[in-house]
């Protein structure tokens, strides 16, 4: 991160593999690294302001992927606040207590215990992911949500490609647009895959596919994605970490992005989303 001037990215421990203790046992390792200032801990949008990319540590967003972790108690919530966590995806690998997975045949909205999060979340400042959401959950968030929501890691699914499997983890663009009207930003990220004539496996590729989004969506709904290291079955070429991003970006470049867009993409808007969620 310091090598390429990254200020602040999110630390996020998996919530659907063991409950609260696990999840918290993972979290104490970033509250470690903030011990011993390897990274700074970022409760507030001034905070993040506030770093050097020379001289500080960089800057961690406490988060969890999968509610799971709440145990169905949303007396949980309030002590993951309090430890620091400050983004939770509401879903991961499979359903839970507040909605559904990608994954999964069925869909529907937000339970009550799905709701009573959501609205708590607002309350507290607390960012909202709709990564692996299923579509009607992902609806009811949209609507539920008086703040920004985000998909923290998916790509736009090709035209025609609604039903496949293969790419369940992508957004339609309905979808994208319900999250875009919260104010909020799809984040892409290196998945790579190609089906018949559909090829997404270059950073040049990954770059037209962001001008798509400008075009269709706003600008100010695209950024640049978490999980690039996340167990990808497939990543695109030239990807191989977050130090990775100086390719992406040339290849933005490439494909007429300017310096605007392409500050908006790799941290611009996502520092919106910090200012309305985070305060």
């Amino acid at each position: 991160m310091k090598q390429i001037g990254m200020l602040a990215s999110s630390f996020s421990a998996v919530g659907d593999i063991g409950g609260i203790a696990v999840t918290f046992s993972q979290l104490k390792k970033v509250k470690q690294m903030a011990e011993e200032k390897k990274v700074a801990l970022i409760l507030s949008a001034s905070s993040i302001r506030l770093l050097r990319v020379s001289d500080d540590a960089p800057g961690a967003i406490m988060a969890i992927e999968g509610a799971d972790a709440l145990e169905g108690e949303i007396e949980n919530l309030g002590k993951f606040y309090d430890y620091g966590v400050r983004m939770i995806t509401v879903l991961h690998d499979r359903n839970n207590e507040l909605g559904f997975n990608q994954r999964s045949p069925a869909d529907g909205p937000l339970t009550a215990f799905g709701v009573q999060v959501i609205e708590k979340m607002n309350d507290f400042g607390m960012i909202i992911d709709v990564a692996h959401s299923k579509t009607q959950t992902l609806k009811s968030i949209a609507n539920i949500s008086k703040r920004p929501i985000i998909d923290s890691h998916t790509n736009p699914l090709p035209y025609g490609y609604e039903t496949s499997t293969q790419l369940r983890r992508l957004r339609t663009w309905p979808e994208m647009e319900l999250i875009a009207k919260t104010g909020g930003i799809i984040c892409t990220w290196p998945f790579a895959y190609s089906m018949d004539t559909i090829q997404r496996t270059t950073l040049k590729q990954w770059a037209e596919e962001i001008v798509q989004m400008k075009t269709r969506l706003g600008m100010e709904h695209c950024g640049l994605g978490t999980d690039g290291g996340g167990h990808l079955p497939q990543v695109v070429k030239g990807w191989e970490s977050i130090a990775s991003l100086p390719k992406l970006i040339a290849a933005m470049r490439e494909v007429g992005l300017s310096q605007e867009d392409i500050a908006a993409y790799v941290g611009g808007n996502f520092l919106r989303i910090l200012d309305k969620c985070l305060g």
